[in-house]
């Protein structure tokens, strides 16, 4: 009686068990831990920061950052990123970044280029709650030698909204 007793305990410990780790196990698979959540709320006119600090990949690597954005406007707007360098930063010259909403590519360039544009423009749509996510994706190909070796990158990420509609020939 002892024995069948301490038997079904062990059976629903291990159940448990088994179920605990299936958990976790999911929710690692559905939310990785190589993915960065930022979370940014936007205004007409105003300009949100993000900071870089010390971006290191190494050939073939990637750096993905989930960037959830609310805003108080409309179902959609002009989202203007900027990308400005905040000191030395010699991964720029092989590292790439890529801005992707749903299965669309925004925008696909070396992390120089980003640096010497002034503004990245395009159109983003919101739900209803004025919520829109963005990835931001740093990667390095495989192919890159030895050149890039501990470089790193410094810059900030400047993320503005407008939904002004401009009008021509006035």
């Amino acid at each position: 009686m002892i024995k069948s007793n301490f038997m079904r305990i062990m059976m629903i410990a291990s159940s448990l068990l088994i179920i605990v780790g299936v958990g976790l196990m999911y929710h690692e698979v559905t939310h990785p831990s190589d993915e960065e959540v930022i979370n940014v709320h936007i205004e007409e006119g105003s300009i949100e920061t993000i900071e870089f600090a010390q971006l290191s990949l190494v050939p073939g690597a990637t750096a993905d950052y989930l960037v959830r954005i609310k805003s108080e406007m409309a179902e959609h707007c002009e989202l203007v990123m900027s990308f400005k360098e905040t000191g030395e930063s010699p991964l720029k010259n092989f590292a790439y970044v890529r801005i992707i909403s749903g299965n669309n590519v925004l925008y696909d360039d070396l992390l120089a280029t980003a640096f010497e544009e002034e503004q990245i423009v395009f159109n983003v749509d919101f739900d209803k709650n004025h919520n829109t996510e963005l990835t931001v994706e740093y990667y390095m190909p495989i192919e890159i030698g030895n050149e890039a070796k501990n470089a790193e990158a410094f810059f900030e990420l400047h993320i503005s909204a407008s939904n002004e509609e401009v009008i021509y020939g006035e």
